[in-house]
Order: C-alpha cells, then sequence, then structure tokens
C-alpha cells in the first residue's frame, strides 16, 4: 500500500530536505511501510541454559520512500530508500538507484539480479521464521548494497539481468550475479523458466570464501494456484587443500493458492544433500505450511509451522504474525 505526494516546494519546505534533491520536474515520491508484531516458538535437538527458553516476541517497523520521474524523452528515473527498526536500532534495509528506457534498466544499490528473477520453491510460503534456509536458493542471491545491475527488455518472452557487487577497495569477495528467464503461456496460462548463476571471489590468498551458486527454476500459474519447481546447488572453498565447505543440492516444490476472502494457502517441500567438507554426505530437508488472512486493506495475520531435519538433528518452528501496512 503505498501513499503518492507530488513533488512540489511547499512538500520540500515542510520536509525540510533540499530542493535541488527533487528538481525533478514531475517528480512523485511514494511512502509505505508496515509495523509487524511476530510470536516465534521452535524445538529442537539443543539444550537450553541460562534460563534461555524457546520462543520469542519480534516487533519490527519498515518505512520506504520511493522517488520517480519521467523525462520528457521517456526516460523513467528514480531513487528507492528502506529503513527497518528492530531490536532498538535503526537499519538501512536497502536503497537503489535506477534509470529505465526502452534499452532496459541501470540499478544501483541493494539487491540484483539474483533477487528479481531467481524462482525458488521457499518463496511458495509467506512468513514463516526459519534458523536457516536448507534450500539454498537465497544464496545466488549475493549482491549487497555496493552492486550495479543491468536489466533486459524483454524480448518474445526473454528477459535476463546481470549484476556486479564491489566488496571494497582491495576487490576481495566481489560477486556477480547473472539470471535468465523466459516466460510463456502453455494452456492459457502462465509458465516461467529460470536460471540464476552466482559467484563471490575468494576473501584471501588461500581462496577462503570462494563461492558459487547456482538455481533452476520453473513457475506456472493456473489461476488462482501457483506452482514452483527449483533445483538449487551451492559450495564454498575454506581454502584448506581445496576441501568443499557448503557443497549442497537440493530439489524443492511449492504450491501456493488464494482461497478468496483473503485468504491464502503456501506449502513448500525441499530435500537434497550436504556434502560438507567432502568427505561425509548429510541428508537434509525442509517443509513449510502457512496461513495468510487479509482482514481489511492493510492488516493482514500470518500463521507458519515449518519441520527440518539435517542429518541426526531436526526441529520445528511456529510463528505467527500481526501485521499493519500502509
Amino acid at each position: 500500500m503505498k501513499k503518492v505526494l507530488t513533488a512540489s516546494t511547499a512538500l520540500v519546505c515542510a520536509m525540510g530536505i533540499s530542493g535541488t534533491a527533487f528538481a525533478m520536474g514531475n517528480a512523485e515520491i511514494s511512502l509505505s511501510g508496515n509495523s509487524k508484531w511476530t510470536y516465534h516458538s521452535w524445538s529442537d535437538d539443543a539444550d537450553n541454559g541460562g534460563g534461555n527458553n524457546d520462543n520469542e516476541f519480534k516487533i519490527t517497523n519498515s518505512v520506504t520512500v520511493d522517488s520517480s520521474a519521467t523525462s520528457d524523452s521517456g526516460l523513467n528515473y528514480g531513487t528507492s530508500l528502506t529503513l527497518q527498526t528492530g531490536g532498538g536500532a535503526v537499519n538501512d534495509d536497502g536503497m537503489k538507484l535506477f534509470i529505465k528506457g526502452g534499452f532496459g534498466e541501470i540499478r544501483t544499490g541493494s539487491g540484483g539480479a539474483g533477487d528479481s528473477i531467481n524462482a525458488d520453491a521457499t518463496g511458495a510460503v509467506e512468513g514463516e521464521e526459519r534458523q536457516g534456509d536448507i534450500s539454498r536458493g537465497d544464496e545466488v542471491a549475493m549482491a549487497g548494497d555496493s552492486s550495479i545491475s543491468y536489466f533486459t527488455p524483454q524480448v518474445n518472452g526473454l528477459s535476463g539481468g546481470l549484476t556486479y557487487s564491489n566488496a571494497g577497495s582491495e576487490s576481495n569477495a566481489d560477486s556477480t550475479e547473472i539470471a535468465v528467464k523466459f516466460k510463456t503461456a502453455l494452456g492459457g496460462n502462465d509458465l516461467s523458466a529460470t536460471y540464476t548463476q552466482a559467484n563471490r571471489a575468494a576473501s584471501d590468498a588461500d581462496d577462503a570464501g570462494e563461492k558459487s551458486a547456482s538455481s533452476y527454476g520453473l513457475t506456472y500459474s493456473l489461476g488462482s494456484l501457483n506452482l514452483r519447481v527449483a533445483v538449487n546447488s551451492s559450495q564454498t572453498d575454506n581454502g584448506t587443500s581445496g576441501l568443499q565447505l557448503n557443497k549442497v543440492s537440493t530439489l524443492g516444490f511449492g504450491a501456493n493458492v488464494d482461497l478468496g476472502g483473503g485468504s491464502k494457502l503456501g506449502l513448500y517441500t525441499v530435500s537434497g544433500e550436504d556434502k560438507g567438507d567432502g568427505s561425509s554426505e548429510t541428508e537434509v530437508s525442509e517443509t513449510a505450511l502457512s496461513y495468510t488472512y487479509t482482514v481489511a486493506p492493510g492488516l493482514t495475520t500470518n500463521l507458519a509451522y515449518t519441520s527440518w531435519e539435517e542429518g541426526n538433528a531436526s526441529g520445528s518452528n511456529v510463528a505467527a504474525y500481526i501485521k499493519v501496512a500502509f
């Protein structure tokens, strides 16, 4: 939900912001955000001590300010900034600058090709509080705040993106992401196939931290029913004798359906192998179910259950939230 304001001299003065920041002719400013209260409870094989228990309350608040304008030649450009509070701290949760036209889009700042195009099965479920992402689908999105991306326009259903993220002056841990998406109609419904690949450079001369991850995904929409399939893999070099850490491959299936009346149901299941340092293999699996209900415009509740196994370790999570958005 967004509130759109026209950038004017009066608005700029009221906000106490330099007028030069809004010298964009027909600029618009969009303000959106939310406040979310979450209850999270989990059960696992770890022993509690020191008065610790397996439940928590979390309160987070998020505000996003978007600005955009269009030039006489049709060029669209603008910025976006998201601030999030939680645990008594204020964090920059995303910022970008973008320029769009017939050539595609150039974007700098947070996020990249992997965030925008990757289709992971776990995305079918909303609101769950997990201890980690066993699917490893999130690892094809390595871009940090210091990144630049190019996204192509869609041509005959084909589109893509390329991201370079700079980790610092020494260029250690720089990363790249490439993503391709093909969208077509099958039986009168939307079918999309995606491929994403991310690579991060080593953080030192011993190749420690060198990482690669890839994902193949399919999404298919049947009216209110959306289906997902994803094959993900990743590996990280620990810089010792060429051993690979977190060499994981998984297969995931996901589905969500709009039940009408503000209700939505989501489900995914993921399974695979974690080959650790190459000397052993651990079976991993994760299943999650979520129910989301929109009480009124801007007022949403969610209940989610997740269970997971990693070798001999296992656990489950239950999370519920109430969210007010504007």
